[in-house]
């Protein structure tokens, strides 16, 4: 057997293994449904508040209030900066206000999630 031959069925067999424990393993699915769910969302939230109508009486975390003044009265660009705001966020960051948002977290209302 030569040494390509070996190396193609080793990675075939690296490709099994990532299938079978990984890709199609029914608790990572799991999180990826919760953690899409979370980034929707969270999109629709804050696309809605970021509509010049609502500001600056906003739910837009204040570090982003004073970029947002820029995409006034635009549906693209608006949508470009809720989705930058949110890739922005840490996967706990994002958790954390989404659970403030539904009403789900415990901590004080004047906790800053973005420190």
């Amino acid at each position: 057997m030569k040494a390509l031959e070996v190396v193609q069925q080793q990675i075939e067999i690296l490709k099994h293994l990532t299938k079978f424990y990984v890709i199609t393993n029914s608790g990572l699915m799991q999180q990826q449904l919760g953690q899409k769910r979370v980034v929707r969302e969270l999109f629709e939230e804050f696309y809605s508040q970021s509509a010049p109508e609502v500001q600056p009486q906003s739910a837009i975390p204040s570090p982003y209030r004073e970029r947002l003044k820029g995409y006034r009265d635009r549906d693209v660009p608006r949508a470009r900066f809720v989705a930058d705001l949110i890739a922005s966020l840490t996967e706990r960051q994002a958790v954390a206000l989404h659970r403030r948002i539904r009403g789900d977290t415990p901590r004080s209302l004047v906790s800053n999630i973005l420190d």
